[in-house]
């Protein structure tokens, strides 16, 4: 068991929000709404507790290291809260899990517990146990704040098989069905990065014009955060690394995507590869993913998949593909270029497409 300070998992999450390149929201927990889970109010931090924050992040202290830091700092006269502690079980340190529990330590339910979740998906309990139905309690709308849409590729979201006592059961049937394999995932959605910052009050008021979904990077407004699948200062080119290019006709083409490294050993973080494809303007797009390689079929596809962004928020994650069931079939997008995003955590995963525009 690894047990990180709170100081420690935010510098982590800051990061994170860094480097947002893959982007689900949740609804957030109003004061006071959750007794006995410890908040951080933004309006009570003063510029010289925002100033200690990055210095002991840039300090990369471990546990003891910070206990010797904050004994000197109360000594010296310092006034700061308490610690909380979080703690990561070993083998859940894949990078969207610990930002799970960040998000919980700053306040964050999950997602499939918000108010308006009725709306998006359906849960069902004939195979979850009683003991673990309080994983599906619905809050209300005094108790939380929605500050996104409904995002189901959001780390904070349960798989469609969370805590059912049966195989081959669900418990979270999403309205939008092709989202059945995505709910559960790990990869950081851009939905859950602008969460937090919106509920801090990290924003811009001026600064670079971002496109395909894109919002100014608080930690420097002249740079864009991206939804997964854009790249660059304004968003508006492909993500650097591998991947292609790829102008569609009116035949079909075919084109393999390929994420990973050479290695069977378990990565706590994804490697990402993401092509484009353009169409001339107003042609609909239509892709088929006709063949793959080494992929792990499960539900919320949590070590390698496809997201082919073809859903019209571009903030959000489309639907991604890890399994049979989803392969074979004509998937239309209006984005255009459409990005196709390969992920992987373990080995090597390649995807064939097929595409053309109509």
């Amino acid at each position: 068991m690894r047990t990180l300070t709170l100081i420690a998992l935010t510098a982590l999450l800051a990061v994170v929000v860094a480097r947002a390149g893959p982007g689900r929201d949740k609804a957030e927990r109003k004061p006071g709404a959750a007794a006995g889970r410890k908040r951080v109010d933004p309006d009570a931090m003063t510029d010289a507790e925002g100033e200690e924050f990055e210095k002991v992040r840039d300090m990369n202290l471990t546990d003891e290291q910070f206990e010797d830091y904050e004994k000197e700092t109360e000594e010296s006269g310092g006034a700061r809260e308490k610690r909380q502690d979080v703690s990561i079980g070993n083998g859940c340190e894949v990078i969207g899990t610990v930002v799970h529990e960040i998000m919980h330590a700053l306040g964050v339910f999950h997602f499939q517990s918000r108010y308006d979740r009725d709306s998006y998906v359906s849960i069902e309990m004939t195979y979850v146990t009683a003991d673990r139905q309080n994983n599906f309690v619905k809050y209300t709308s005094t108790q939380t704040v929605n500050y996104t849409p409904y995002e189901y590729g959001s780390t904070m979201h349960y798989s469609a098989n969370s805590f059912v006592s049966q195989s081959g059961a669900i418990s979270i049937w999403p309205s939008d069905q092709d989202y059945v394999f995505t709910m559960g995932n790990r990869i950081v959605s851009f939905y859950d990065i602008k969460l937090v910052n919106s509920h801090y009050a990290c924003t811009c008021a001026s600064g670079a014009t971002c496109v395909n979904g894109g919002e100014r990077n608080p930690k420097n407004c002249a740079q864009c955060l991206c939804p997964m699948g854009y790249g660059g200062t304004t968003c508006s080119t492909r993500p650097a690394g591998c991947g292609s290019a790829l102008t569609a006709t009116t035949a079909w083409q075919t084109t393999l995507i390929q994420a990973g490294v050479d290695s069977q050993t378990l990565r706590n973080d994804f490697t990402l590869c993401t092509s484009w494809v353009s169409a001339p303007a107003g042609k609909t797009l239509q892709f088929n993913i006709t063949g793959n390689f080494t992929t792990q079929c499960q539900y919320g596809c949590p070590f390698n998949g496809l997201e082919i962004k073809n859903k019209a928020d571009l903030k959000a994650a489309s639907p991604r593909h890890c399994c049979s069931n989803t392969f074979n079939k004509v998937i239309s997008s209006t984005n255009n270029p459409t990005p196709l995003i390969a992920y992987n955590r373990y080995y090597i995963t390649q995807f064939q497409v097929t595409y053309r525009y109509v």
